[in-house]
């Protein structure tokens, strides 16, 4: 089965309770991981049937597939059924999930676990959406990047949720920025909490055009470049002349942003 656009995110709000497995997909600057942290907090937190979060690589997968099988439809040490939770970079790490829908479909009962699967985009060709999306247990969803009306009422409201002021320049400039690339504004948002934690004074646009600088136009990288290499003397050398540039909050995304490719290049250096 599949849902797309608002029907999934109303779907990750109030999960079907017939659904056991489901695929979260979409291009660069769909809310992936928005929903998908909603969906997870849902099924865990279920009254009926709370579950124990198990994360699983794709290396792990691929290692031992039957492995996904058994978890669903084994309790845990605990005592209460797990929900798997991977990530996939690249169909070719598609295939133990693909055959755990074949296997949970030719069961007459459902499993007491869940599968969630978070990958990137996946075009109707692609045979892990179409097992999904065949599969009587699982259901595939499709998100799409916000409108311009739906980010800006997004925006507004997370800015209250988590108590942070802007002066109406602050955040036209905030909201013009983060529109040019959705797939920025949760890191972007990260570092502007970070900067507006117990701030008592709205947030000026000066303030947010130093903070929402895009890691591409940071003329900083070399001092990254300094951290990941251990060159202490280069990098403390450079440190005043930042102090007096902007702002250390977005080289210190950036330094963030940077280990978490290494680890990611490190992940698929190892699948070959």
């Amino acid at each position: 089965m599949k849902k797309q656009g608002r029907h999934a995110e109303s779907f990750c709000r109030a999960p079907d309770p017939q659904a056991y497995a489901v695929l979260v997909f979409g291009k660069p600057g769909a809310p992936l991981n928005e929903f998908s942290d909603l969906l997870r907090a849902k099924w865990l937190t279920s009254p009926s049937n709370p579950l124990d979060l198990k994360r699983v690589s794709p290396e792990d997968a691929k290692a031992d597939p039957g492995m996904i099988v058994d978890s669903l439809y084994s309790s845990s040490l605990f005592g209460g059924a797990s929900l798997i939770v991977t990530s996939i970079q690249r169909e070719a790490e598609a295939a133990p999930f693909i055959s755990a829908l074949k296997d949970m479909d030719q069961r007459s009962e459902p499993p007491a676990g869940r599968l969630l699967l978070i990958a990137g985009d996946l075009s109707t060709k692609s045979k892990l959406r179409k097992a999904f999306e065949a599969s009587k247990f699982a259901y595939g969803l499709h998100f799409f990047e916000r409108s311009s009306h739906e980010f800006e009422g997004w925006l507004r409201t997370w800015l209250k949720d988590n108590s942070i002021a802007l002066e109406p320049d602050a955040e036209t400039r905030l909201t013009q920025s983060l529109l040019e690339d959705q797939a920025l504004a949760t890191s972007e948002l990260e570092k502007l909490a970070l900067y507006a934690h117990d701030r008592t004074t709205p947030i000026t646009q000066d303030e947010i055009s130093a903070i929402i600088a895009m890691e591409e136009t940071s003329s900083h990288f070399e001092l990254i470049d300094f951290a990941l290499d251990g060159k202490p003397a280069p990098l403390v050398k450079r440190l005043p002349q930042l102090s007096a540039e902007a702002s250390a909050i977005p080289v210190l995304i950036g330094l963030i942003n940077q280990l978490k490719r290494l680890s990611e290049a490190h992940d698929i250096a190892k699948t070959g």
